[in-house]
């Protein structure tokens, strides 16, 4: 193609290019203009953040000089980040229980007096309260050695069990409304996550921190399920085959025991 008819195709074809690089031009401002908004809305979301609080939670355990034992153990929630004012705080606590069956799920039976005093501090940032228990760490441990022990189990199923903590922050934010949030443990979730647990205060007795027993604490399972499965201490029997005849366990005889029935008998042979 000789020059001359290169330019009669471009000068034919010229409103293509034309149109071709507008739409070029606009596509590009188009993608500018997107990533401008892109980084207004981050800029934004940092300013918001920067405006927001950080709640998180914080445990100690004490040690006992006496005993050398960690008796005791106190939690404490701080804030990190943006001052609130008007902060309410209130803590629950639980004994969750896993009977490790695929019908019943983990059940959470409340407890009372594990953070039976709170501090506030009234600040709106750094601490914001502080939670103490008389002895909590010694009963709550009371419990764990009680499941190890062969007599107080006496047959009762084994179960797993932890002591989990439902915390509530209701603060004023800065933008002047009322916000909730929530702590299941030491993890934040949503408010409605642990109001299914929260409900448990009101329809079941909490159980006493001081007085804290498998047997109680299987009941509370079993006033939760409407099952007596878990306390169920009666007598079970199992048949077994032994030389083609049925038999059954029979109930264990000490040798004092025997010794004891043979001078009954003896004496009553005498007597007569």
């Amino acid at each position: 193609m000789s020059i001359s008819q290169m330019r009669v195709w471009l000068e034919r074809n010229k409103v293509f290019f034309e149109i071709f690089s507008s739409s070029l031009i606009a596509a590009a401002a188009i993608a500018v203009g997107l990533a401008s908004y892109l980084v207004s809305v981050s800029q934004l979301r940092v300013s918001e953040i920067a405006t927001e609080p950080h709640f998180y939670i914080e445990t100690t355990l004490y040690r006992d000089a006496e005993s050398s034992s960690y008796n005791e153990s106190e939690m404490r929630l701080l804030n990190a980040g943006a001052p609130v004012h008007n902060i309410v705080v209130d803590v629950k606590s639980f004994i969750k229980v896993n009977l490790f069956t695929e019908e019943v799920e983990p059940i959470y039976v409340p407890v009372v007096g594990y953070y039976f005093a709170q501090f506030p501090s009234h600040s709106p940032k750094g601490l914001v309260a502080t939670f103490k228990g008389s002895k909590n760490n010694y009963y709550a441990s009371q419990l764990y050695f009680a499941k190890l022990s062969p007599e107080v189990m006496n047959g009762r199923p084994y179960f797993d069990h932890t002591f989990v903590h439902v915390t509530s922050v209701d603060y004023l934010s800065p933008f002047g409304d009322r916000r909730k949030l929530a702590f299941l443990g030491r993890e934040q979730v949503d408010p409605s996550v642990v109001k299914p647990i929260l409900e448990k205060y009101e329809k079941f007795n909490p159980l006493e921190i001081e007085k804290l027993t498998v047997n109680s604490v299987l009941e509370a399972v079993n006033e939760q399920t409407g099952s007596k499965n878990a306390t169920d201490l009666s007598p079970k029997f199992s048949a077994m085959t032994l030389m083609r005849f049925p038999i059954k366990y029979g109930s264990w005889r000490s040798q004092n025991e025997k010794t004891l029935q043979r001078r009954t008998n003896h004496q009553s042979h005498q007597t007569a």
